[in-house]
């Protein structure tokens, strides 16, 4: 079903690149997000939870491109701090958003007074959620002020060579993060793995869109499960905080379905993984840099 929310394009970058395109690529995907943003404001109709849903996506592609241009951009603090003030502005809306539907995802019917305990809890963890218009436009001056920044940022040093070292260091960043994540398994190790692999993903985006390398195919899927795992967690910690809840039984049957999901996500995980990281970090990306040149 349509939203009518459009998603953001990147604007995939060429192999003779400069400075002044990754600029002009980034200031593509923010034109693309200010025109989504102000048609939520105009139109109360459109899906809202949509809207802010896509413009974080934005912020994540982004953040994609200046980790890939890091090692040549001397504005890169200034970059990601902008663009993370965007994102962290929407967080809210987006979690709580996120919460009801992970918990509506799971096999347990909950009684009415459970639910509304439940929601009581959703909603002071999510805060401010309560009123979806807000974050909207909060955001907007922060969008200009982003595209400011990257009007006014020193491109001009950048090269293909900066690009390829800031490509190798998040494959690698990767590679590294998703044996601890394995081993331990825990929230914080899964989460900081999931990071990384979706900067990668999008980065992926930024250079070779459409090139089936055998990693590549498999990066949105983990990054989906991973996603997932997180929301699992974050959930079942919120319901460890519920105060004398209504229901025992369904709080147990809530957090049995939560492990069963949980554990069967790991496991998948865990076969994309093998398939992502089968070739060193510097073979998958002299792949990348050999395919993009020829492009």
């Amino acid at each position: 079903m349509s939203t009518g929310v459009c998603k953001g394009e990147q604007r995939p970058l060429n192999a003779d690149t400069s400075g002044a395109e990754v600029r002009s690529s980034a200031l593509d995907l923010l034109q693309q997000t200010r025109e989504r943003l102000e048609s939520g404001l105009a139109r109360p109709d459109i899906d809202q939870d949509e809207i802010v849903h896509q413009t974080r996506v934005d912020m994540k592609r982004l953040r994609a491109l200046w980790y890939l241009a890091e090692p040549g951009l001397k504005e890169k603090q200034m970059l990601h701090d902008a663009t993370r003030r965007i994102a962290k502005a929407l967080s809210g809306q987006r979690d709580h958003a996120v919460m009801q539907t992970t918990c509506q995802s799971l096999p347990v019917d909950l009684p009415d007074a459970f639910q509304k305990q439940l929601d009581a809890g959703l909603l002071d963890h999510t805060r401010p959620a309560a009123h979806p218009e807000q974050p909207l436009a909060e955001v907007s001056p922060l969008l200009y002020a982003l595209e400011c920044k990257v009007m006014d940022a020193d491109f001009e040093g950048l090269r293909q060579c900066h690009l390829k070292t800031g490509f190798l260091k998040v494959a690698t960043k990767g590679e590294k993060l998703s044996r601890k994540a394995l081993q331990r398994a825990d929230q914080e190790a899964l989460h900081r793995w999931r990071k990384w692999v979706k900067v990668w993903m999008y980065q992926h985006l930024w250079l070779v869109p459409g090139t089936d390398f055998v990693w590549s195919e498999r990066l949105k899927p983990l990054g989906s499960a991973l996603g997932r795992i997180h929301d699992l967690d974050v959930l079942d910690g919120i319901l460890q905080q519920l105060d004398q809840p209504e229901s025992l039984d369904t709080l147990n049957a809530l957090q049995y379905a939560i492990q069963q999901e949980r554990n069967r996500l790991l496991g998948q995980v865990t076969t994309e993984a093998t398939v992502i990281y089968a070739k060193p970090a510097k073979k998958r990306v002299k792949k990348v840099f050999c395919a993009w040149s020829k492009d």
